[in-house]
């Protein structure tokens, strides 16, 4: 048989949820994972992905990870997090269809 790998998922505080939730420019809270250690972004256009994806990165504290449920518009959107962020964060291969898959996020 082969070993299985158990990741531990991170439930977000109270703090943590409404910190994620803030936009940099003080405007409207940005919606976060109903679902602790999930965030489905299918349905969702480029620029709400986008806000709902980096707000989630940033609540992440070190060895805290995010299952992302997505299509295809999540590869455009984490080569932009890699070029513009600092490299603290490990990406899984995404498992799924091309419509939509799943990526587990974890913050180093």
């Amino acid at each position: 048989m082969g070993e299985t790998t158990m990741t531990a998922r991170t439930t977000l505080t109270p703090a943590a949820r409404a910190s994620a939730a803030a936009t940099p420019e003080g405007g409207p809270a940005t919606e976060v994972p109903p679902v602790p250690g999930v965030l489905d972004l299918t349905g969702r256009d480029h620029e709400e992905c986008r806000r709902i994806l980096r707000a989630t990165l940033r609540s992440l504290g070190p060895g805290d990870d995010v299952d992302i449920i997505s299509g295809p518009e999540l590869t455009a959107l984490r080569y932009e997090i890699d070029a513009v962020l600092p490299p603290v964060y490990r990406w899984s291969l995404p498992s799924g269809t091309r419509a939509r898959s799943t990526t587990v996020v974890t913050r180093l």
